[in-house]
């Protein structure tokens, strides 16, 4: 498949800019505006994957602006938030770049959406309803094995004794769809992880595998299509086939409706090279202030650097020699535990040998017994038959004798059962 293209949407400052739609202001205007609360509606239920009397059916959008108890200065703003018909409060927040903070400050927005639904006090003191985070994360955050969709434990990830969080793996087809709301509270400290990179992984295999975008596509889960549509590493083609139905369709058609407004297209495009600079730039100028400043620093040691150059060089000699011999204590070590392997794989090989000429010798006792069986059955069908014999035998006979006694063809086929010709044959 060729023409990829995340969608070139014009420049800034020289810079080419694409259509991100992990983009603040583009993925607020989507899915944080009440005109399309269907869309948001559908990708919610896709991403937790409920269908059926367990989806969601009606929301309403929250303040995203959260305030920490009475101190109105020390305020969060999240990107999405809504309240749905069972009083379920569902967090949406997408990532662009990778943030060591980013555990921390999603854990900062639960507490406080917690604490909005909470019972005040004098009210009754009855469990608060589901509090359910959902990160949409487009780099990837999390170094462990090509999950997309993971049930993550904050408490687990901030003291480092997990990187993985909880073992709940919610991918397509490996556990029940309505496990999220069926199985876990996510009031307990549970939050939902989308890797788009790791789905982007997951989509170049698929076009190996066909090179039809109508079949793999058809294939994927609705919360894996949400990924494809967001991450926009997808052919035109692609995002054609994805706009057949009616729901991408319509957040393409938000999409379009916010870049044909001059304001918010400047605002985005202003943000996107802003955070571009950010991660690049602005780390690159700032080593060039440091280089220059420091330049004079660098001259003065440069000489004494030379003089241990020679110094380095015969201590690097030393330890690849050390090297070496700690690389061979390695590979014998690794070889006697390859023997190890192999010795416990041919003890497990013998027995299970033994259990196959057991279940051999089991075998063949059966098809005895079942050649003894077929024996009996084949003399009592030759006993069948030989009655069947003396029947036809008999029938003949009897209507032989009934024609010698002057009865008529359709009276003999009547008592007798024979045909017409067999009668007059006789």
């Amino acid at each position: 498949m060729t023409d990829f293209n995340p969608i070139i949407i014009g420049t800034y400052n020289g810079q080419t800019v694409c259509r991100n739609m992990f983009n603040d202001r583009l993925f607020k205007y989507i899915f944080n505006n009440e005109k399309s609360k269907f869309i948001t509606l559908n990708l919610i239920n896709s991403l937790l994957m409920l269908e059926g009397e367990n989806a969601y059916t009606d929301l309403t959008f929250c303040n995203s602006e959260l305030n920490a108890g009475n101190d109105q200065k020390k305020s969060s703003l999240v990107d999405v938030l809504v309240r749905t018909q069972n009083g379920d409060k569902v967090n949406i927040e997408v990532q662009a770049y990778r943030q060591h903070q980013l555990i921390q400050r999603i854990m900062i927005y639960r507490n406080k959406i917690m604490q909005s639904i909470l019972p005040k006090k004098g009210e009754p003191n009855e469990l608060p309803n589901q509090t359910i985070c959902i990160a949409i994360l487009n780099e990837t955050f999390f170094e462990d094995e090509y999950v997309t969709h993971r049930i993550r434990n904050i408490a687990e990830i901030l003291k480092g004794t997990s990187n993985t969080g909880s073992n709940f793996n919610v991918d397509k087809g490996t556990v029940n769809e309505n496990i999220i709301l069926q199985d876990l509270n996510f009031n307990d400290g549970y939050i939902i992880t989308f890797e788009s990179s790791k789905f982007n992984e997951k989509l170049l295999k698929l076009r190996q595998i066909s090179k039809n975008p109508r079949d793999y596509i058809s294939k994927l889960s609705k919360s894996d299509r949400w990924l494809m549509y967001l991450s926009r590493k997808l052919s035109k083609i692609e995002l054609e086939v994805l706009n057949m139905e009616q729901i991408f369709a319509a957040a393409s058609e938000q999409e379009n409706t916010f870049f044909r407004n001059q304001k918010d297209y400047d605002a985005y495009l202003v943000q996107e090279i802003e955070e571009s600079f950010t991660f690049e730039d602005a780390i690159r100028q700032r080593d060039l202030i440091i280089a220059d400043k420091d330049k004079k620093l660098v001259e003065k040691y440069k000489k004494l650097v030379e003089k241990y150059k020679k110094l380095a060089e015969k201590d690097e000699k030393l330890a690849a020699k050390d090297g070496k011999l700690a690389e061979i204590d390695k590979k014998l070590a690794e070889i006697n535990k390859m023997l190890a392997e192999i010795n416990k794989m041919l003890a497990e090989i013998d027995k299970m040998l033994a259990e196959i000429d057991k279940k051999l010798a089991e075998t063949d006792k059966k098809l005895a017994e079942i050649d003894k069986m077929l024996a009996e059955i084949d003399k009592i069908l030759a006993e069948i038959d030989k009655i069947l014999a003396e029947h036809d035998e008999t029938i003949i006979r009897f209507a032989k004798y009934l024609k010698n006694e002057g009865k008529n063809t359709n009276e003999i086929i009547n008592l007798t059962g024979l045909s017409k010709e067999k009668i007059d044959s006789l």
